[in-house]
């Protein structure tokens, strides 16, 4: 649910009582799972691209925190049409740090990681890792889960809140 809520909310919050709030009251959209197994998909190839040639990336990323951030690049990733080789690299980069390459991140994954600003704060990291082919459409924002597309109608700037958390 961290996931999906990281995906539709504008401001998602991990901590406990909000969170609950939350994940009582959400109506789920099968449409917009789709999308998020197809990212969870993607994930599952990564981390398995992992096995045997890194093993310290590949502990990094099964971590609760670490993993909803990737599966949150992931979706974000299959939606923009990211080859999977890109998803690899990419990931494989960030991750080789402690626990990875940008300080901002890093900043937000101890104590107080499940607080609005650190949720936050990590998924707009994981967006800056999408290539800088990936252009804004109409009035900057493209609508990555356009119904066309199976996804729920959501612009890119609804997913500023997107996480991946529920699936750790």
């Amino acid at each position: 649910m961290q996931l999906y809520q990281l995906i539709t909310e504008e401001s998602p919050d991990f901590s406990t009582k909000p969170f609950r709030e939350w994940a009582s009251k959400v109506e789920v959209d099968s449409e917009l799972l789709n999308t998020i197994n197809s990212g969870l998909d993607a994930y599952s190839v990564f981390a398995e691209s992992l096995v045997d040639v890194n093993s310290k990336v590949l502990r990094t990323i099964k971590g609760r925190t670490h993993f909803i951030s990737c599966a949150y690049y992931c979706c974000l990733a299959v939606q923009y049409d990211v080859n999977q080789d890109e998803i690899n690299r990419t990931l494989t980069e960030f991750f080789s740090g402690h626990p990875s390459t940008s300080s901002e991140y890093n900043h937000t994954v101890s104590a107080g990681s499940a607080k609005p600003a650190s949720v936050q704060t990590r998924r707009d990291v994981m967006r800056s890792l999408l290539p800088a082919t990936v252009d804004a459409g109409e009035n900057g924002e493209q609508n990555i889960f356009d119904s066309e597309q199976g996804g729920a109608g959501r612009s890119v700037e609804s997913l500023k809140g997107f996480s991946c958390e529920r699936y750790a």
